[in-house]
């Protein structure tokens, strides 16, 4: 239903100009080139949880002079609005060539959700054949912002909401990474069979390990320390990349699990 509609307008009361709620863009302070980066779409917080809510629509906007657009992957893992609920419906058009997405989320019944979080993660590729870059690190700044968010109600009523982009300042160029900052992660054993250890010299704040099509297959964030066990016992075998986020900087490293 959600898909047959799609692009078409509604008799339903489209209520006020007034904006209702906040969707913002979550994203990590720096990546690198030839790794990928994930931008969080998150709605409300703690202090303004948005109430009531049956559905939700939104654009993103990205700049594809840094990245794959053909790589781009979208995931409603960990999504409060959605994840594991059979009555959730979720929409995307994937506009690659003009860097947008069209995202929506509905319900199948009435019923409405209050609260805040997480809603959606966009998986990005930052490309490492960047045009006029040289053999100088140098940092462009990769931007997703947010447009035309809207929220529904269980009757109906839709109410546009404010939105706040989010951005990532990518290393480009050859380089080495021991030059950028002084973080130094390791993990084993690799290959790994069950479990993998991941050792660094600052406490970590993001940890992510990715599949080769940019999935987050893992993901633990406000760790505090220098040391991590990941379970790696059901994944299939294959590369994957993590990606550690310290407070001095951050590596992506390959690693690779094989039972």
């Amino acid at each position: 239903m959600v898909l047959l509609n799609y692009g078409l307008e509604h008799g339903k009361n489209t209520g006020t100009n007034e904006m209702e709620g906040l969707l913002w863009i979550d994203m990590p302070q720096t990546a690198e080139a030839n790794t990928w980066v994930s931008a969080d779409v998150m709605i409300g917080n703690a202090d303004t949880p948005l109430e009531d809510i049956h559905g939700l629509a939104f654009t993103l906007n990205y700049d594809t002079f840094l990245i794959d657009p053909n790589n781009t992957t979208l995931s409603f893992d960990d999504s409060w609005l959605s994840e594991g609920d059979p009555n959730a419906i979720t929409l995307v058009k994937d506009f690659a060539d003009g860097g947008t997405l069209d995202i929506a989320l509905s319900r199948t019944d009435q019923a409405v959700m209050s609260g805040y979080g997480k809603v959606a993660t966009v998986n990005f590729f930052i490309i490492d054949n960047i045009d006029g870059k040289t053999e100088d690190a140098a940092v462009i700044p990769f931007e997703v912002s947010a447009s035309n968010a809207m929220m529904a109600t269980s009757q109906g009523t839709m109410a546009n909401m404010e939105t706040l982009g989010g951005n990532t300042e990518v290393t480009t160029g050859i380089f080495n990474n021991a030059a950028l900052n002084n973080v130094v992660v390791a993990a084993y054993p690799n290959p790994a069979q069950n479990s993998l250890l991941v050792a660094t010299t600052s406490n970590i704040e993001t940890l992510q390990l990715y599949n080769m099509l940019g999935q987050v297959m893992y993901q633990r964030r406000n760790l505090s320390t220098q040391e991590h066990t990941i379970d790696v016992g059901q994944l299939a075998n294959g590369i994957y990349y993590l990606q550690v986020i310290t407070a001095e900087g951050d590596k992506t490293i390959a690693v690779e699990v094989l039972h």
